[in-house]
């Protein structure tokens, strides 16, 4: 899970490449990508002493927000907002994005009840995307349409994203849109050691494309599975800096399993609208074993209890699956038959009458890339 293709046609694709050092990856505990394979890390999640880091005026330095309508793009405003502005001139970010008007977004207001979440099937969404996605995006625009053609023909009504990146995100947002497709977003922003001490610019960059396309956004997720980078007072700052900008936009984050029994954790959950949790229990500390099987990590799915969430509290599958293939060697529990059997028995679980599922309100199945 650590190497890519630029390009796939027909079905087969170009050579791998390695991704990116640093990029997260599943196959090892904690992993991360170093010169194209996974290394396993180590969680340290800590609580400091709380301090306001200072605010870069420099926009997201990878991108820049892109409109792939016939609206303007916005014109550059200055980073520094001294009084009040003038009526009728634009909100400004600290970071120097101008807020658009209409704050509220699809979820707003709703993803606090199950009974919502009870109408979406989710799927992750890399297609195209990510730190290695093609320069042009437009070259991977029949991929992404493609990609959401298939979520909508496979039955999925809901798809996340790990990132935000302004041409791409922009291009799968105004797919679904000016096409009219049943499908809603949960806008993912990437913090890693990269961007954590500027990641003000990064969620402005990100919140300019969901601003943009309200409608299809059901909530915004702060990052992904970084807790053994990120404490849990950083995440908190993160959340506080969102409220006061965006106050209106749904939060969640996407955790580790492990970590919604950390009670260190506890004030992030309570803070966020709602939380995502990333499970595979007991998969990858079995990928050798030929005894094994799906219906094995079903049960430990079914037996997760998140003991430091909020009683009440949203609580969403945020990943989960079984993988069909296998770097070389092929490991014997890899296979198509058992990732159908997974994912029927997971579905059966999320959306089906089974009132033993008393814990997650919905799931993105990993993945479609």
């Amino acid at each position: 899970d650590c190497e890519y293709s630029a390009t796939c046609v027909g079905g087969q694709c170009g050579t791998k490449q390695p991704k990116a050092d640093g990029t997260v990856c599943h196959s090892k505990s904690w992993g991360t990508c170093q010169s194209g394979v996974c290394v396993a890390g180590a969680a340290t999640p800590t609580v400091s002493t709380p301090t306001k880091r200072p605010v870069s005026p420099t926009p997201y330095p990878v991108n820049t927000p892109v409109v792939v309508t016939a609206e303007p793009t916005p014109e550059a405003v200055s980073p520094t907002v001294s009084s009040p502005p003038p009526t009728g001139s634009p909100v400004v970010t600290p970071t120097g994005y101008p807020v658009p008007s209409g704050p509220a977004i699809f979820g707003t207001g709703k993803v606090n009840t199950k009974s919502f979440w009870s109408n979406y099937k989710g799927i992750g969404f890399s297609v195209a995307g990510g730190p290695n996605s093609p320069v042009d995006y437009l070259t991977a625009m029949p991929r992404i349409q493609d990609g959401i053609n298939k979520v909508v023909s496979k039955g999925f009504n809901m798809i996340r994203t790990w990132g935000t990146e302004s041409q791409w995100s922009a291009g799968v947002c105004e797919y679904i849109s000016s096409n009219s497709i049943d499908v809603k977003i949960q806008a993912g922003i990437w913090v890693d050691n990269n961007n954590k001490n500027n990641y003000q610019a990064a969620f402005d960059s990100a919140m300019a494309v969901v601003m943009r396309y309200p409608d299809l956004h059901i909530g915004v997720s702060l990052g992904n599975e970084q807790e053994n980078l990120l404490t849990a007072t950083m995440l908190l700052e993160m959340v506080q800096y969102m409220r006061e900008t965006y106050p209106n936009v749904p939060l969640t984050y996407n955790f580790i399993d492990g970590s919604l029994n950390n009670a260190a954790f506890a004030p992030v959950f309570a803070a966020l609208d709602y939380v995502n949790v990333n499970s595979y229990p007991g998969y990858f500390e079995n990928v050798d074993d030929q005894n094994w099987t799906p219906e094995k990590q079903f049960n430990l799915l079914k037996a997760y209890r998140p003991a430091q969430v909020p009683n009440g509290k949203i609580v969403v599958l945020g990943e989960t699956g079984w993988q069909s293939s296998s770097p070389q060697p092929m490991r014997v529990i890899d296979s198509i038959e058992n990732t159908v059997a997974y994912f029927t028995m997971v579905t059966q679980y999320l959306y089906g009458s089974d009132s033993t599922n008393t814990v997650f309100a919905a799931g993105f199945y990993f993945n479609l890339a």
